[in-house]
């Protein structure tokens, strides 16, 4: 019962290192099994950087669509919070 204990403690503690080594093993597994078993190289860089592409070309998407957006926003509130302190001036001045 001690052992299923400290086990328990370490993993708590740890995490980040777990789910790293857990999302590792998952993926390494199928590659690993193919290989064994057919007894060839497999190419398992040309899926995984496809896909790195594809979240590459899709957050800049997003992001060109978002920046304009709060571009304007972040101007608007600037310009307003400026705007209202130059007229607060000007009338405790008169």
């Amino acid at each position: 019962m001690q052992i299923l204990k400290n086990l328990r403690e370490r993993v708590t503690s740890n995490k980040f290192l777990v789910s790293a080594t857990t999302a590792v093993m998952i993926l390494i597994t199928p590659v690993i099994s193919h290989a064994s078993s057919s007894g060839t190289t497999i190419d398992f860089i040309t899926p995984i950087t496809t896909a790195a592409q594809s979240t590459v070309t899709n957050t800049i998407g997003c992001f060109s669509a978002i920046i304009p957006i709060a571009i304007t926003v972040f101007t608007a509130k600037f310009v307003w919070i400026k705007s209202v302190q130059f007229f607060s001036k000007l009338a405790s001045r008169s």
